[in-house]
This record gives C-alpha cells, sequence and structure tokens, in this order.
C-alpha cells in the first residue's frame, strides 16, 4: 500500500508566480520607496528652502526627513535605530552632521 502513495496535488492552489518577475518587482519598489535624489541634491533643495528665509538657515532639507520617514513606515524602524542609519549616513555622505534623537 505505500508503494503505490502518491500525495494528492491541489493544482488550483499551485503558486502561478513567475518567480525572476516577481524578485525584481520587489527590488524596484524598494529603489521606488528608497529614492536617494535627496544626497545628489541637497544643496539645491537647501538653497530653495533658505531663500528668503529669516534667521538660521535650515541644515537639512525636507526631503531629508521625507526619505528617512519612507525607511521608518517600511521597514518600523525605532527612532534611535533611525538615528544610528543617520550617522553611518552622514560618515558616508559627508553632506550634513548627523542629527540626534533629542535635538
Amino acid at each position: 500500500m505505500i508503494e503505490n502513495y502518491t500525495p494528492m496535488v491541489n493544482i488550483e492552489n499551485r503558486d502561478k508566480r513567475i518567480w525572476s518577475k516577481y524578485n525584481e518587482s520587489l527590488v524596484k519598489r524598494a529603489v521606488m520607496l528608497i529614492d536617494t535624489d535627496v544626497f545628489e541634491k541637497w544643496n539645491r533643495y537647501l538653497e530653495i528652502e533658505n531663500n528668503g528665509k529669516i534667521g538660521r538657515p535650515y541644515e537639512y532639507p525636507i526631503e531629508f526627513f521625507e526619505f528617512l520617514m519612507r525607511i521608518r513606515a517600511l521597514w518600523d524602524v525605532p527612532f534611535r535605530v533611525l538615528e544610528s542609519f543617520v550617522r553611518i549616513l552622514s560618515k558616508i555622505t559627508g553632506k550634513f552632521r548627523p542629527l540626534t534623537y533629542v535635538a
């Protein structure tokens, strides 16, 4: 009896994804969500935001905070972990001084 045993396969529930396309779509989704243009256009963004501003100029463009917000929302990153991520980005890019959670 065991020799003739064949497991039942439910064809309707079989995964019909084309894995190569699915994997590529996941990679592209991350690229869209984590757009790094903010680092390339950092000075331009600051120039626009500080144009006509009275008082101390902004050091970080709004787009940078939007970038961090997307990372936090996408991976549910706690603020302190996000702070260490910003410190690493600061070292890599050299464009800004690191933010602190309390500042």
